[in-house]
């Protein structure tokens, strides 16, 4: 009886129009990101190539923290810059042996270039570039010839650029 009873309810339920409470929990469609398509780069020679014209369209300065950088190209461009006039404020990883080389050099052309972190045992892992505090590319990997076939980069608007420069500057401090 009480099986007859149960099924009735459920079928009045059913046939009377009412909507199972579940769907309210169903989740909505928000966008992640407003980033167009275009701001995702996944080749890297077209990284490496927006890379070295952010930093050749730069006015003002340009702040760049890598695990390594070891690039001739990138680090001709940044010097270049410096004798420009810019401000050129580079962090990098102190536990990578090939940015010995790279921090004398950059030095011997009075251009700002410290370690991060600090402590032992921390690595630096952040690969950014930041143009002018207007136009920022995040690095997915560390930029390096060598690793130009498969990257991914975010090209990131003025908003999230200067975010990143406030990160930087606290990396920085």
């Amino acid at each position: 009886m009480k099986k007859i009873i149960l099924c009735l309810l459920i079928m009045s339920l059913c046939l009377s129009g009412c909507t199972s409470p579940l769907k309210r929990f169903k989740p909505t469609e928000t966008p992640v990101s407003d980033l167009s398509g275009e701001a995702l780069l996944f080749d890297g020679s077209e990284i490496y190539q927006r890379t070295l014209a952010l930093i050749d369209a730069a006015h003002t300065s340009v702040y760049l923290e890598q695990t390594i950088l070891d690039d001739p190209a990138v680090i001709d461009a940044l010097i270049r810059q410096s004798v420009a006039g810019l401000e050129i404020r580079i962090l990098l990883d102190q536990w990578q042996s090939a940015n010995k080389a790279t921090v004398e050099q950059l030095k011997n052309h009075d251009i700002s270039v410290q370690y991060y972190p600090a402590l032992k045992g921390q690595v630096d892992h952040i690969n950014l570039l930041i143009s002018d505090n207007k136009q920022a590319l995040l690095y997915g990997q560390r930029l390096a010839p060598a690793g130009l076939g498969r990257m991914l980069a975010i090209l990131l608007p003025e908003k999230s650029s200067w975010r990143c420069a406030g990160v930087f500057a606290k990396d920085w401090e």
